[in-house]
């Protein structure tokens, strides 16, 4: 049998984007920054170092909301069937782990790799890693094509789902 991996996007696809939910709730610019990424003028990283600048909520408030956010209701018994069948499966989002990672508990899902984002909160403020940026896709803060890359070589078949700017990258290995 050959071996599969799901790889899948989330914000916009699972969930409602949970960016664009914090900035909405809680940015004092709103969607300005958003805006300019999707014209093109900054990439992820400066959209949310820019536009985070002017969030002034707490962790807990910020997670609250989260929790409201759209969730697929059917995600987690497709990722339970999915390990039932020996596939893998992961997230590959160019939005936040912690944000990602508080939606998937809240709804129960079974335990998953995500490669996002991530953002810290500390006393002075928010603080941010991007450990999947990549010069190749520099315009996201996570090379989505490198990561799906990666599985392929372990993988025989990579099963790839989003519809969104960063998801494009990833046709030509999925």
């Amino acid at each position: 049998m050959d071996k599969y991996v799901v790889l899948s996007d989330f914000d916009g696809t699972v969930s409602q984007d949970l960016n664009f939910l914090i900035y909405e709730k809680f940015a004092s610019v709103g969607f300005y920054y958003a805006d300019l990424w999707a014209e093109g003028i900054i990439g992820t990283v400066e959209e949310l170092l820019n536009t985070f600048a002017t969030v002034d909520a707490s962790q807990s408030e910020i997670k609250g909301e989260i929790k409201k956010a759209y969730f697929d209701p059917h995600f987690a018994e497709f990722v339970s069937l999915c390990m039932e069948e020996g596939l893998e499966v992961a997230i590959v989002s160019d939005g936040l782990e912690w944000s990602i990672q508080t939606l998937l508990t809240h709804h129960k899902v079974p335990d998953i790799e995500i490669y996002a984002n991530r953002i810290y909160f500390e006393p002075e403020g928010f603080r941010f890693e991007f450990p999947w940026f990549d010069e190749e896709t520099p315009r996201r803060g996570v090379c989505k094509l490198k990561i799906a890359r990666a599985y392929k070589e372990r993988f025989d078949t990579l099963v790839f789902v989003g519809d969104g700017h960063s998801d494009v990258d990833v046709v030509e290995v999925a």
